[in-house]
């Protein structure tokens, strides 16, 4: 059975960095796709470009984003362009994929709906666009993911990002995910409550395991990762 080790980081990562532990935790299980990772983090205020995006999707001056502390990083994930910060589980999972593309995206939404229960959330999915959502219009999670193959091993990169209570403001300063019209929603927006980020992590961590089931999925401390953060 394949293990994905679980590192969970307390503080909010830049996300280059992370992009660049991303990379190396990549080349880590091409060599060895026996092990995998699951990095579960927030990030610091960022918007990010996938390959899909455009540069108009950001509908505010650069000078107000600097202002804001919010970065903008152009990335190789699927999409088009979302909002990271803080209050907003990160889910990156680098593992040697045991199904389909599409199979693995439904787990990772899946993951999310399940978790949502817990609060009495109802949540779906949405034809035609991946993601978690309340409704036709309301959204509450993202998916970009990036793909390596070497042969016919295909490493997953990238993830989710689920919004508890981040500062939902900064989504009005872009088109989120190129889709107009549409509204991010939070855990805190919806129920006026926000649950403490290690129980979400925890909540997370049993529906993976529920989800993944042919991985031996084993808690670990970012301070054993193989490369610098």
């Amino acid at each position: 059975m394949r293990a994905i080790k679980v590192f969970s980081f307390e503080e909010p990562i830049d996300y280059e960095k992370c992009l660049t532990l991303q990379k190396n935790l990549v080349n880590e299980v091409l060599s060895d796709p026996a092990v995998g990772y699951l990095l579960l983090l927030e990030h610091t205020p960022v918007f990010t470009l996938g390959r899909r995006a455009k540069q108009d999707n950001i509908l505010v001056p650069y000078k107000l984003l600097e202002k804001e502390g919010i970065k903008v990083v152009e990335t190789d994930r699927g999409g088009d362009i979302t909002y990271h910060g803080p209050g907003q589980l990160i889910s990156y999972p680098i593992i040697s994929l045991d199904c389909k593309v599409k199979e693995y995206v439904w787990r990772l939404e899946e993951a999310i709906i399940r978790l949502l229960n817990a609060y009495g959330i109802k949540s779906g999915r949405k034809k035609g666009y991946p993601g978690v959502w309340i409704d036709e219009r309301r959204k509450i999670a993202s998916i970009g993911i990036g793909i390596k193959r070497k042969g016919k091993i295909w490493i997953s990169y990238h993830g989710t990002a689920f919004n508890v209570c981040p500062n939902l403001r900064h989504f009005s300063f872009i088109t989120p995910c190129g889709i107009s019209g549409i509204e991010m929603v939070s855990i805190e927006s919806l129920t006026g409550e926000s649950p403490p980020m290690a129980e979400i992590k925890k909540l997370y961590v049993e529906e993976f395991k529920r989800l993944f089931s042919n991985y031996n999925v084993i808690p670990s401390s970012p301070d054993k990762l193989p490369y610098p953060r």
